[in-house]
């Protein structure tokens, strides 16, 4: 038999009470906070090397409010996420200069009507130039605009995807136009805006070898033998004082993919991430549980 490749993840729904369901989600959306805060932070420090991203400070701020763990996966995960914004500014810079290059080069060729058969031309027609050339302002414009972002170390980053984002001025637009009625617009907003928290949540772990069921933190709690297991998850120290130190969930949990793998790591105190996920369904909201 194959083993599995390094790296892999499986997910599993969680059956919930309507309490639990309320703490795991005011614990997210109070990491997601602390999340979004530092994402600032690391923002306001531009491109420096790993070295100069001010890490430390920034955990010992969030461990104040949090705990470690959950503050070393804040920075890890805004680190990546300000690298691959990073990527793809540069990578947007690059588009756009190809494509003002392209016009450019084309437009200081003839017109295709004014040379002979076989000769190297630019546009069909003055129309088309004319189309070009307002197309080539526009994205002279989007360059200056993306070159003193660069400049000025501002980097734009959207939690909770840019599509969720632009979707909710489409319903502006919907409604200005009147193609909606009122009462639907209403109706749509609430279920973007449930979305939208919902994508913003964050309520995840890095695991640590060594350590009892590999996470400490958010914890699959396993013993040899077992088909499934009790999940525990820490609560944030800014949430202590009304939910207390740890939220242990009623029903057990269980994965049917990738089970036994997942079981060895668990029971053997190998580093086990694990996320939970809000997926807002109609009247309600499915909760997951990732393991990776």
């Amino acid at each position: 038999m194959v083993p599995p490749p390094l790296g892999s993840s499986t997910k599993t729904r969680l059956r919930l009470t309507l309490k639990e369901q309320a703490t795991l989600e005011h614990i997210a959306a109070f990491l997601a906070q602390l999340r979004n805060q530092d994402l600032k932070n690391r923002v306001k420090i531009g491109d420096v090397n790993s070295k100069q991203d001010q890490s430390l400070p920034r955990k010992i701020g969030l461990t104040k409010l949090s705990s470690s763990r959950y503050a070393n996966t804040i920075v890890r995960a805004n680190n990546d996420e300000y690298k691959l914004a990073l990527r793809n500014q540069e990578s947007n810079l690059e588009n756009i200069q190809a494509r003002i290059k392209t016009i450019e080069s084309k437009l200081k060729l003839p017109l295709k009507t004014t040379v002979g058969k076989g000769q190297k031309y630019g546009y069909r027609s003055s129309a088309e130039a004319g189309v070009k050339r307002l197309r080539l302002s526009a994205l002279k414009d989007k360059e200056q605009k993306l070159l003193n972002q660069v400049k000025e170390g501002k980097l734009p980053v959207v939690k909770g995807s840019r599509k969720l984002f632009k979707y909710r001025q489409f319903l502006e637009n919907q409604l200005s136009a009147g193609k909606i009625e009122a009462k639907e617009y209403e109706s749509r907003v609430g279920e973007w805006k449930r979305e939208w928290e919902t994508q913003r949540f964050f309520l995840k772990a890095l695991g640590e070898t060594g350590k009892k069921y590999g996470n400490e933190t958010i914890r699959l709690e396993l013993n040899p033998g077992d088909k499934d297991g009790v999940l525990q998850v820490k609560i944030p120290k800014g949430l202590q004082e009304r939910y207390g130190t740890h939220l242990r969930l009623k029903h057990r949990v269980s994965f049917a993919h990738l089970k036994d793998e997942l079981y060895d790591k668990v029971v053997h105190r190998e580093h086990v991430a694990y996320e939970v996920t809000f997926e807002p369904k109609g009247d309600c909201t499915k909760v997951f549980l990732t393991a990776s």
